[in-house]
């Protein structure tokens, strides 16, 4: 019996150490999935968003050309679209950078203010 009662607190200290070895992966993990389904979501409305607008843009240019008179026209109109569509796509590359350099900061920022576990 009393070698039972020695070994109980070894086998405690044991699960112990244990559970912090798992906490120390299981938040940062928390964190990050957190972190990675708040930007999911931000990317695919803020995509959802950007397909909407470039077709209202191919549409308002297929109804440019439509009523188009020459071919000087048309080229314009292409350009113009051309122009507007590289704009438009450096710009969506731009905000979908910020969305995932939001989400590294808020995963950063999460796991710093965790406790440390030793």
């Amino acid at each position: 019996m009393a070698k039972t009662t020695t070994e109980t607190p070894n086998a405690d200290r044991v699960l112990e150490r244990m559970g912090e070895a798992e906490l120390s992966f299981i938040r940062p993990l928390g964190a990050f999935n957190t972190a990675m389904a708040d930007a999911y979501m931000d990317l695919v409305e803020e995509w959802t968003n950007f397909v909407m607008r470039r077709t209202r843009q191919d549409i308002r240019m297929l109804h440019q050309i439509l009523h188009c008179r020459d071919a000087t026209q048309i080229q314009q109109i292409q350009g113009a679209f051309v122009q507007k569509a590289i704009t438009e796509y450096q710009e969506e590359a731009g905000r979908v950078s910020a969305i995932l350099q939001h989400a590294n900061r808020t995963i950063t920022e999460k796991n710093a203010q965790e406790p440390a576990q030793t």
